[in-house]
C-alpha cells in the first residue's frame, strides 16, 4: 500500500478496520501565519492525502471523519504538531474540535503521533456505537397540504422549474418541518425528502428553505441507498442522478445516489434488477481530473459497465451535456467566475425528458 503516512494508515486500519483514502499522494500545502493571539501558527491551505473513517464520537456510519496524512506531525521544527488537520464532515459533530479532545492529544505527548492519536481516541470518551433508529422529524407536514403561498412552496417554484409541491408531496412523500425536534434540530425550516429502501425508511434528506450555510442535511447514521429505487420497475431503464431534486426532475424512473460514485455492490444491485441504465450526473462530473485525466462520470460508467456486462446486460448510456455547459461548470469549479451552472433540476421534468430522449436509443425511450 503506497500512502504518504503508512504508520498512521495502519494504525487507523487497526482501530477502525476500514479506511478510505482520498486525494491519494496529494501533498499538504501550508504557510506561516498568526493565530487570534498573534502567535505564529501553521495555516493549512490544502490538507493533502486524507484517510476517512467512521467517526467514533458522533457514531456516523458514512466514513466522514477525515484525517490528513500530516496529522500530528511537525511541518517545522520550531512549531507545534499539527492538531487541526482533522475534520468530521457530519454536520452535527463538533467533538474533534473540542478543547477536551485537543488536551487529550497534547497529554499523550511523546514523539509518536500514532500513539497520541490512539490514546486520544481510546481515552474513555469514545463509547460503543448505539443502534441507530431512523425516523422522520416531528411535525412534518406534506407539501401538498401546505397553502399555495407558503414560503416552502414559493421557494420550490422559484428554485426548481417544474418540480411542484404537489408532485413532491403526493408522489415522493416530501414534507416541510416548521417546529423544533430535539433529536434533529437541523430539520427545522427544511423540506424533508424521505428515503426508503426495500419498503423500510432508510433515512431522509433535508433542503433548507432560502439562504442557509448548509443547504442539504443528512441525519447522523444515514447510509447511502438508491433513492426512488423501490418505485422503479424491473423492466424500466433507471436514470442515475446525483441528488434528489435532479432525480425528481429527470422523471419517475430516476434514482439519486447521493454523490458521484457508487460502491461495487450497488453497481451489481443495479445490474441485477434493471436491463441497462442512463447516467445523468451534474455537469461538473464530466470535467477530467487534473492529475488522472479521467472524469467522475467516466469512472462510474466503467464500474457500472463491468457490473452490467458481468450479468449479461447492456452497458449503460451516458447523457452528454453540451460542451458550453461543461465549460461553465469548469470555470465555476476553479473559482474564476461566479456562474450559476444549470443541472437537470433547473430545466424541469418535461425539458429533462426531452433532452434524455435525444440521447437514449429509441428501443429504451418508452422505459424511462
Amino acid at each position: 500500500m503506497k500512502v504518504l503516512n503508512l504508520a498512521l494508515y495502519r494504525a487507523l486500519k487497526q482501530l477502525y478496520g476500514r479506511v478510505k483514502i482520498t486525494d491519494r499522494r496529494a501533498p499538504m500545502k501550508w504557510h506561516l501565519g498568526l493565530d487570534n493571539h498573534h502567535k505564529p501558527c501553521v495555516i493549512v491551505t490544502q490538507g493533502g492525502e486524507q484517510y476517512e473513517v467512521n467517526c467514533p464520537f458522533c457514531h456516523d456510519l458514512r466514513g466522514r471523519l477525515a484525517i490528513g496524512h500530516s496529522y500530528l506531525t511537525r511541518p517545522h521544527a520550531r512549531l507545534p504538531r499539527l492538531s487541526h488537520n482533522l475534520r468530521c464532515y457530519n454536520e452535527e459533530c463538533r467533538q474533534v474540535y473540542s478543547t477536551e479532545f485537543q488536551m487529550k492529544v497534547s497529554a499523550a505527548g511523546g514523539d509518536d503521533p500514532v500513539a497520541a492519536l490512539a490514546a486520544a481516541f481510546q481515552s474513555g470518551s469514545v463509547e460503543e456505537p448505539k443502534p441507530i433508529v431512523m425516523r422522520l422529524p416531528n411535525g412534518m407536514v406534506p407539501l401538498h397540504e401546505l397553502p399555495a403561498d407558503h414560503r416552502a412552496c414559493q421557494f420550490l417554484r422559484a428554485k426548481y422549474n417544474g418540480v411542484t409541491p404537489e408532485l413532491l408531496g403526493t408522489v415522493y412523500g416530501a414534507g416541510y418541518v416548521a417546529e423544533h425536534d430535539d433529536i434533529y434540530p437541523a430539520a427545522k425550516d427544511r423540506i424533508i425528502f424521505p428515503v426508503y429502501d426495500r419498503g423500510q425508511l432508510a433515512g431522509w434528506q433535508g433542503r433548507a428553505v432560502g439562504a442557509h450555510p448548509k443547504k442539504w442535511f443528512l441525519p447522523p447514521g444515514f447510509q447511502k441507498v438508491l433513492y426512488n429505487g423501490d418505485r422503479v420497475g424491473p423492466l424500466q431503464v433507471p436514470i442515475i442522478c446525483e441528488g434528489i431534486t435532479t432525480s425528481v426532475a429527470a422523471g419517475r424512473s430516476a434514482l439519486a445516489i447521493f454523490g458521484k460514485s457508487l460502491a461495487v455492490a450497488r453497481c451489481v444491485e443495479l445490474a441485477v434488477k434493471w436491463p441497462t441504465a442512463v447516467l445523468l450526473l451534474d455537469p461538473d462530473a464530466y470535467i477530467p481530473h487534473p492529475r488522472t485525466g479521467v472524469s467522475a462520470v467516466d469512472t462510474l460508467r466503467e464500474r457500472l459497465d463491468e457490473a452490467f456486462v458481468a450479468v449479461g446486460k447492456q452497458p449503460v448510456y451516458v447523457f452528454r451535456w453540451d460542451a458550453a455547459v461543461i465549460e461553465l461548470a469548469r470555470r465555476k469549479v476553479i473559482g474564476k467566475e461566479n456562474i450559476s451552472v444549470p443541472d437537470a433540476a433547473d430545466f424541469g421534468p418535461e425539458v429533462t425528458a426531452f433532452l434524455l430522449n435525444q440521447q437514449v436509443p429509441a428501443s429504451h425511450r418508452g422505459l424511462l
